[in-house]
């Protein structure tokens, strides 16, 4: 897995790619907007339990830079929404904020944890 961090006028993306460029992870901040986060995996990678691993690395590297009670959110049309919502445990913001689902980064970070099996430390990359 790569990082990255890419500055535009109005955003901040923070960006893990996977090799080959099977599959990506991103959160963005903006100026005037919440901060929102995207996930692609290619068909020939999904079940293998990449979407964790990504979330776990992304967060690993942004530790610093996003506090445990900020939130972030996810629009879901195309996407899982159990995987959002009973897994990661999201809830539903969408009148709130108009993003279907949100979550602190302190329970992000929990969650994601004890999701994937890391308790302690970050995993190598894959």
């Amino acid at each position: 897995m790569e990082f990255s961090i890419v500055n535009n006028p109005n955003s901040i993306k923070y960006l893990v790619n996977l090799s080959n460029n099977s599959g990506y992870f991103m959160i963005s901040t903006y100026t005037n907007y919440p901060t929102d986060m995207a996930i692609h995996i290619n068909e020939e990678h999904r079940g293998k339990r990449l979407s964790y691993k990504m979330i776990k690395f992304l967060l690993d590297q942004t530790r610093d830079i996003f506090s445990p009670k900020d939130k972030v959110y996810i629009d879901t049309e195309a996407s899982e929404f159990k995987f959002w919502s009973s897994k990661l445990g999201m809830e539903n913001t969408y009148d709130e904020t108009g993003y279907e689902y949100g979550i602190t980064f302190d329970k992000l970070r929990r969650n994601i944890r004890r999701l994937s099996g890391y308790n302690s430390g970050t995993f190598s990359h894959v």
